[in-house]
């Protein structure tokens, strides 16, 4: 929702592609709180 929410009030074209697989994201180079500031990668402990 909150996706969703920010591209409704903008005017740029956005779209989102959403990604279940952890070792693309890593492949990537995708750091959390940076270039994907809503995700975190589990840990033990921090899972879900």
């Amino acid at each position: 929702e909150l996706l969703y929410g920010i591209r409704a009030v903008t005017t740029a074209e956005t779209t989102f592609t959403w990604v279940d697989d952890l070792d693309f994201l890593a492949e990537m180079r995708v750091r959390p709180y940076a270039e994907m500031p809503a995700w975190r990668p589990p840990t033990p402990g921090n899972e879900g």
